[in-house]
């Protein structure tokens, strides 16, 4: 059984993305994630 789970997340950049490459579904990152 595979249960997904949708979990709202906040995006911060370290510079502004450049507006010539826009942020688009499936793009690779590297998180890094801040617990409270």
């Amino acid at each position: 059984v595979k249960v997904v789970q949708r979990v709202p997340v906040k995006l911060v950049f370290d510079t502004p993305p450049d507006p010539q490459f826009p942020l688009g579904p499936g793009m690779s990152v590297v998180p890094s994630v801040k617990v409270r």
